[in-house]
């Protein structure tokens, strides 16, 4: 039974959905009564909708203390995140076109499944259901976290904007991400692949990849110039962005790092550089390539290319299936699995935080420190024979 709206807010059960709803007259200094009523509905249960009853009235009262605007008529999803949100990004103009073009993309799911309610009708057990229903159909755990994290930034937009008085977001349930070894291949395999990727014209891209870590972007931003001594230097990355190459800065300050230089990659520079200059000499061209990885007449290449191209590599060679970044994955686990400590391989892979690395990598460390009691057990053991 629905109880009729007080001060103080009454809370009930829709028994036809199964759900808890709250209804509440709130202070609105832009009405003619001076208040209005405001429904939220879809909790799962009591304490859920009393909690956000509780912090609706909060931020009601913050909003009027602080001046802000309360508005009466709400944007629908589609309107808010189209005509308000992505514009305001885009004009502030602080964002990668990355990071934009991510936005734009996961923002769909959000209209497609959302677009027609009242931004301030949304609650955190519609997201829930949302990522339920994309996780059913098949979609990547990683997909369904960056729809929660778009949605997430967008309220926290709206909440400052005074559109909305609380973040659904905040209450969602996006699965977590999976904890596991990431895809990487082992010393034989590498040797097998670096058999048949020593013979491909983009070879010296597949050495560097895998001597250094690098994401395809950062290699396919390198110049000569980033080549100082026996250390390579990250200064801007070539992305794929709306089908369109762009040149940008490195993921995050971290990103820009000093990386130094093994004697197999220092090599393989040296004689590309032999190889690129005399290419480029009998095509008729003067100037020397700026760039590192170029294709025949010494332009930079799509990055997408080498994606296509490592893919025809590792069939040939026969080994698992993984994709080009599973060579930074190798590089790293390669690192570990030497007993590297995990900051080093934070600094080399630019991470931005040693809880990337630390997350990402759990299960490799993981092995190391069951290998590192193992190996005690057996000292123990020798030490007994000789007691």
């Amino acid at each position: 039974m629905r109880k009729r709206a007080t001060s103080q807010g009454s809370v009930y059960k829709n028994t036809n959905r199964q759900t808890w709803e709250f209804v509440v007259w709130v202070t609105d200094p832009d009405s003619k009564r001076g208040k209005r009523q405001v429904r939220r509905k879809g909790f799962s249960t009591r304490k859920a909708a009393e909690e956000a009853l509780v912090e609706l009235q909060t931020q009601v009262r913050k909003a009027v203390r602080d001046g802000q605007r309360i508005v009466r008529k709400p944007l629908t999803v589609q309107q808010f995140l189209e005509e308000k949100w992505l514009p305001t990004l885009t004009l502030a103009g602080r964002l990668k076109e990355s990071t934009l073009s991510y936005y734009r993309f996961a923002t769909r799911y959000l209209v497609n499944a959302l677009g027609s309610r009242p931004i301030t009708e949304v609650t955190g057990s519609d997201l829930t259901r949302l990522y339920g229903t994309l996780k059913a159909d098949g979609y990547s755990i990683s997909l369904i976290r960056g729809i929660h994290t778009t949605a997430h930034k967008a309220y926290a937009f709206a909440l400052r904007e005074g559109l909305v008085t609380w973040n659904p977001a905040d209450r969602a349930e996006a699965p977590p991400t999976p904890k596991g070894k990431p895809h990487a291949w082992t010393d034989d395999e590498m040797r097998i692949l670096m058999e048949v990727a020593d013979r491909d014209r983009y070879w010296v891209a597949w050495r560097l990849l895998a001597s250094t870590g690098l994401r395809r972007g950062e290699l396919c931003g390198l110049q000569w110039s980033d080549i100082e001594g026996d250390n390579l230097y990250v200064r801007r990355t070539r992305l794929v962005v709306d089908s369109q190459v762009r040149i940008e800065t490195p993921k995050t300050t971290r990103s820009m790092r000093k990386i130094p230089l093994n004697r197999t990659a220092a090599e393989a520079l040296q004689l590309h550089r032999l190889a690129q200059n005399e290419e480029v000499r009998l095509l008729g061209l003067t100037q020397a390539p700026a760039w590192i990885v170029t294709n025949e007449i010494g332009k930079p290449i799509d990055p997408s290319l080498l994606s296509k191209r490592w893919r025809a590599i590792v069939k040939e060679a026969g080994v698992p299936a993984y994709s080009l970044h599973a060579l930074r994955h190798t590089f790293a686990t390669a690192l570990l699995a030497r007993n590297k400590s995990p900051k080093v391989v934070q600094d080399l892979l630019g991470h931005s935080s040693i809880t990337v690395t630390l997350d990402l990598y759990t299960a490799s460390l993981d092995d190391l420190g069951r290998e590192a009691v193992e190996s005690l057990t057996l000292e123990n053991r020798n030490e007994e024979r000789i007691n």
